[in-house]
């Protein structure tokens, strides 16, 4: 049966209650192909499953939800059966992490209705939940009396992260009356609830700023409304939301000008490196896509073999693609700037207000030959054609060169120049000598290396606005 019982203004959860809490994301260890990798699931606790409540009070006939009582299974991230990246566990239990301050049961706090849970045996703090759950008789504070006259948003379009007001409207309210309200997805979606919002009534009207955000399944518009189930009356805001999200763009091959940059030789006399009068030069191309939300990156390897040479078997080729998606994929993502979070924006990677970009190196044809040479350079032959490595030529093994030296040529493929003292260097030198950089001796990509893409995106994604570069 519904909760019937009120405290603090709020109904009393027990097993009948209908109560339900969402948490995401809530962060778990997925087995995949190539490995485990962590992926938000939506996890969800019932009061159902209360354990451990009152002993021998009971309300509406049910042992009430207490300060040690727990629910005591969870659901909604059983694909990840590697466990949450906190709790190491799925479908764990859900804890009170708030109750009553003033109300106890058998000397203990009651948890109630809105009250905060820690799902999924003690997942990230940002993956609590909060207990939502029909009312029974008892409604609140003179429920023939009080009632919500309207809820209604400020705006209508936005994006995540952008500030909107919620003005509420009510009748016969006290002052200082709470009402519990809710921004929830309107579109068919498994999670409907995206954040609560908590509203405090002072001479029948309130006006509530938040900093919009949704969650759960990436949708290109997503509509969601106000809604509470607390007080009578209006149960719905009378407009609606319409969340705007990166719209998709389909795959489209990027060829760059051809980069150059000049030789440089060491001159003893000057002491320093001075142009030879040369100059390096090679073509750029990659693909560019944005889906649910994502930066799509794809460069595609084409090997030029010489003459009785064995094509790269498969084995050897993942082995080349993990070691260059170790250095350039999952680095970064793109966020906002006019989330009003800021630098504290909590939101996951799901295409929100984080844009993750993804780099990932494919075997294909589409974008040029790379001659491949069998056997490893000596590192005496460094800076010799066909001798040593440089973005179109390869070797199968890496000889005197860097561990990282194919993340260091594909680098060089997708756009970037060398950043050490007489490579391939940008004009004016800015990062020559970066320390830890893998256009240098290094093994990091920094923002510098992905600002074309940050730039593709802004102009691909007008919607958002201009974003910056942040490392995941």
């Amino acid at each position: 049966m519904p909760a019937t019982v009120i405290i603090n203004n709020l109904t009393v959860v027990h097993k009948q209650s209908g109560g339900t809490s969402v948490a995401a994301p809530d962060v778990c260890k997925t087995p995949t192909p190539s490995g485990p990798v962590p992926l938000p699931y939506a996890n969800t606790a019932l009061s159902r499953n209360t354990a451990k409540g009152g002993k021998r009070t009971r309300v509406d006939g049910q042992p009430p939800a207490l300060k040690s009582s727990t629910f005591s299974s969870s659901a909604g991230n059983e694909p990840g059966t590697l466990g949450g990246i906190i709790s190491g566990k799925t479908k764990g239990q859900a804890k009170p992490r708030s109750y009553s301050l003033d109300v106890k049961v058998e000397n203990q706090p009651v948890v109630r209705f809105t009250d905060v849970m820690v799902q999924n045996a003690g997942a990230a703090p940002n993956a609590t939940g909060i207990i939502s759950q029909p009312s029974g008789a008892a409604t609140g504070l003179g429920p023939d009396k009080v009632e919500v006259v309207e809820m209604r948003w400020s705006r209508t379009e936005l994006c995540c992260g952008d500030p909107v007001t919620l003005h509420v409207t009510t009748q016969n309210a006290k002052d200082g009356q709470p009402v519990q309200v809710w921004a929830r997805r309107t579109d068919p979606s498994r999670c409907t609830t995206m954040e609560g919002i908590a509203v405090e009534v002072h001479g029948n009207k309130a006006e509530v700023p938040w900093i919009s955000r949704w969650r759960f399944k990436f949708r290109e518009k997503i509509p969601a409304v106000a809604a509470q189930e607390m007080l009578k009356g209006a149960q719905k805001s009378s407009n609606a939301l319409e969340f705007q999200n990166p719209p998709a763009q389909a795959k489209q091959t990027i060829h760059a000008p051809t980069h150059w940059a000049w030789k440089f030789v060491w001159s003893k006399r000057l002491n320093k490196w001075v142009k030879n009068g040369e100059h390096y030069a090679w073509e750029v191309a990659f693909d560019i896509e944005i889906a649910d939300g994502w930066m799509i990156v794809r460069r595609e390897l084409d090997f030029n073999l010489r003459s009785g040479q064995a094509p790269v078997n498969p084995l050897t080729w993942r082995e080349w693609a993990q070691e260059i998606e170790a250095v350039w994929d999952r680095k970064f993502y793109f966020h906002r700037l006019d989330c009003k979070r800021e630098h504290r924006c909590d939101c996951i990677l799901m295409g929100c207000c984080k844009y993750p970009l993804r780099i990932f190196a494919k075997q294909g044809a589409a974008h040029g030959k790379i001659d491949l040479f069998e056997g490893a350079p000596l590192a005496k032959n460094w800076g010799k054609p066909d001798l040593w490595w440089y973005s179109h030529t390869w070797w199968s093994e890496i000889g005197g060169a860097s561990g990282y030296v194919r993340a260091h040529e594909f680098g060089h493929l997708i756009g970037c120049y060398d950043e050490y003292a007489g490579g391939a260097c940008q004009a004016g030198g800015q990062w020559v000598g970066a320390p830890n950089s893998i256009m240098n001796n290094g093994r990091s990509v920094f923002p510098r290396h992905v600002e074309a893409f940050r730039k593709m995106f802004s102009a691909a994604s007008p919607v958002v606005g201009a974003v910056r570069t942040v490392r995941i």
